[in-house]
């Protein structure tokens, strides 16, 4: 989505500014903002969509909390009739097989169903107002409602999140139809590539800095290091700097694999490590700092 975003209003542009003199055919500016305000649009839809959904999941939660409150009232309110351990004379108040309260919302719904009509049929065993027929059937509403209303909104979550992603799909492809258009009119090193928020693709550019360095002592004096694959890397340049020696880093091997072990390093000393990687364009700038200290 985001970057969809910054690239069709450059293409939008660039398509403005040089698409009659370059004579593009399948692609036109109103096309691509069009297409790029209609994946806008889905996207608020869905978005949304999905704050009322957390809006109904948390009223859910609320009276899930509130039915446990009771059921909990409810256990303690009527262990003197029915006892502290579980019997089949449990099952009328909505407590099956055990007396443990569940946190499920259908067996909370249930449970609430159930003891509603527990305590209309023996009033005299209600606790007002806490513990009561009515708010046993207040909860039991409340809790179907907000399950029914949950399951309608996921269901409408889904179909919008399908047609946002569609939307993204149709940018995206018209996109990759200026892209190809613009593959057959312009040369690799035609400056006009950046009016359309692209690339020059006959420059190869300079490699990403390489991530994730780790360097492990397996020696007195040699250390093992490793790393994450660099985007356009053909190789790797390894560099160390022994701290109070060298003034700088000092390069110690290219090695095209993602890893490299130093060896007949200084005993008892502190050695920065760090990682480049290389291409034919350049280099990149060293990787983050990693510290190990021999013996």
């Amino acid at each position: 989505m985001s970057g969809l975003l910054g690239e069709s209003t450059s293409a939008a542009s660039g398509v403005t500014e040089h698409g009659t003199a370059l004579d593009l055919k399948y692609t036109t500016a109103p096309a691509i903002t069009g297409a790029r305000t209609a994946m806008v649009n889905a996207n608020t839809e869905l978005t949304t969509a999905q704050d009322l959904l957390r809006q109904r999941y948390a009223l859910l939660a609320v009276l899930c909390k509130e039915m446990r409150r009771l059921a909990m009232l409810s256990r303690e309110t009527l262990k003197p009739t029915f006892g502290h351990s579980y019997s089949t004379a449990w099952n009328s108040v909505g407590f099956l097989s055990s007396m443990r309260i569940p946190y499920k919302v259908v067996k909370l719904e249930t449970m609430a169903e159930t003891m509603g009509i527990f305590f209309t049929d023996n009033p005299t065993l209600e606790l007002p107002p806490r513990v009561t027929a009515l708010r046993a059937a207040e909860l039991y509403d409340g809790i179907s409602n907000a399950r029914t209303a949950v399951e309608s909104q996921k269901t409408v979550v889904k179909d919008l999140l399908t047609v946002r992603n569609g939307k993204v799909t149709e940018l995206y492809n018209l996109l990759m139809v200026l892209v190809g258009e613009l593959d057959i009119t312009l040369d690799p090193m035609d400056a006009r590539w950046l009016s359309f928020g692209l690339p020059i693709p006959g420059i190869v550019r300079t490699p990403e800095v390489p991530a994730g360095l780790i360097a492990v002592l397996i020696g007195a004096n040699a250390v093992s290091v490793k790393w994450n694959r660099a985007t356009r890397a053909k190789y790797y340049r390894v560099w160390k700097r022994v701290v109070g020696v060298d003034e700088g880093f000092i390069p110690v091997g290219s090695p095209a694999d993602l890893d490299f072990i130093m060896e007949g390093l200084p005993g008892n000393s502190d050695v920065e490590i760090a990682v480049s990687a290389v291409n034919a364009s350049g280099e990149s700038a060293l990787s983050v700092v990693t510290l190990v200290t021999t013996l």
